[in-house]
């Protein structure tokens, strides 16, 4: 019997495969939807081989091939989170155009403020249109590292299972 924590860690793959799934921006080859379904369903294959749901006469390897697939699977899938200068390159474009939109929503908010007749408005030379590049490079160091905390946390469930599953850990 798997305890609770397996059952909600499997919803969380298939969450997350769905996820995939619908994600405009993600899917960019034709093969990716069946290499997405296939790491989910070896994902949840080692966990009902851990936890002796399905009994097969090779367990250890199977299991030992699915936790393979989907390590290769989520590298491949995932690998542009890995790469620190593309990630930081993604947070400066999108600092940048979140400040420019920033920027004109304030000056488009003044404009209708000072046409409806408001007075002791902020002077708008008093605002700073700027980009603040080094806040955008401190702030993309602490997303990777973050991103980088938060996977190693969703794996260690996943690595404990798959040595459950090949008899390293005992039951």
């Amino acid at each position: 019997m798997m305890p609770l924590w397996a059952y909600i860690y499997c919803g969380l793959i298939i969450f997350g495969t769905g996820f995939n799934l619908i994600d405009k921006h993600r899917l960019k080859r034709s093969y990716q939807p069946a290499g997405e379904v296939m790491s989910a369903l070896c994902g949840i294959a080692v966990f009902l081989i851990a936890y002796q749901v399905i009994d097969l006469l090779h367990a250890p390897v199977i299991s030992s091939l699915c936790f393979l697939y989907t390590w290769v699977w989520s590298f491949h899938a995932h690998r542009q989170y890995l790469d620190y200068q593309k990630f930081k390159a993604e947070h400066h474009q999108w600092a940048r155009k979140t400040h420019v939109e920033w920027v004109e929503k304030l000056k488009k908010d003044h404009q209708s403020a000072a046409i409806k007749g408001i007075k002791n408005l902020p002077d708008l030379d008093d605002i700073d249109e700027s980009y603040d590049f080094e806040w955008a490079e401190k702030t993309a160091l602490y997303g990777y590292i973050g991103v980088i905390l938060v996977g190693v946390v969703l794996v260690l469930p996943y690595c404990y299972v798959y040595l459950k599953s090949v008899g390293f850990l005992a039951s």
